[in-house]
């Protein structure tokens, strides 16, 4: 809690620090403030400062050395542009395709694009990694859940047999009696009287694990 309650504190100074803020807050699209710098904007006159959060890509041009009139926000930066990093693809841009060095392109579900260029290759690669690991970050989380799934279904916990697990005896008319046609909200069914064995196993083995799993009075204990 304290980690996050210290992300929303970080994403409200950013906004706070951006004049001509539009749309949600960052807090509202964004989990995870990521890193922040300057890079040149192939076709502007000004370099831009980026704010990189895990759902934004934040594009501000500085205020500094800009007149400003009695009254007007003191805001660091203005807001020029703002990319979903869901709704773009980041593509690598050779030194030889273009006037500018170190640069990699933001690509726009629209198909238009812009252009930015760092100042070294260091600085580029720092870039391109985070935003290449925000891009696929979805895309590998989905496909780990999908492994772990897999892996739970192939290796799942198998009950020894009664002659090793004394709870493991089968369910029978002699050990268990259930309600009829009557399930807990989880949809598990209901005993209505049982042996302690039985109980026993209901109560702790995990698929049938339910604070619930005995409400009626006449339960009865079979002791042998």
């Amino acid at each position: 809690m304290k980690g996050k309650h210290l992300a929303i504190k970080k994403m409200n100074e950013i906004q706070r620090n951006i004049d001509g803020w539009e749309g949600k807050d960052i807090g509202q699209c964004c989990n995870e403030f990521i890193m922040e710098g300057t890079l040149t904007r192939v076709g502007a006159k000004h370099e831009r400062h980026i704010f990189l959060f895990d759902g934004l890509m934040i594009c501000c041009k500085s205020n500094h050395g800009q007149p400003r009139l009695p009254g007007a926000s003191a805001a660091e930066y203005r807001l020029k542009e703002k990319f979903f990093m869901r709704k773009v693809q980041i593509n690598d841009k050779d030194d030889k395709e273009g006037e500018y060095r170190h640069a990699f392109e933001i690509i726009l579900k629209d198909g238009n694009s812009v252009v930015f260029a760092a100042k070294s290759a260091e600085e580029k690669n720092g870039w391109m990694a985070a935003l290449i690991s925000l891009q696929y970050r979805s895309t590998l989380e989905r496909m780990l859940d999908t492994a772990m799934l897999q892996e739970e279904k192939e290796e799942q916990m198998r009950l020894p047999g009664a002659e090793v697990y004394r709870f493991a005896e089968p369910d029978s008319e002699e050990n268990v009696v259930f309600e009829e046609n009557v399930q807990s909200k989880s949809g598990i069914p209901i005993i209505k009287a049982g042996t302690v064995l039985k109980l026993i196993e209901r109560l702790t083995f995990h698929m049938y694990a339910e604070q619930q799993v005995v409400t009626h009075t006449d339960l009865y204990l079979n002791i042998n």
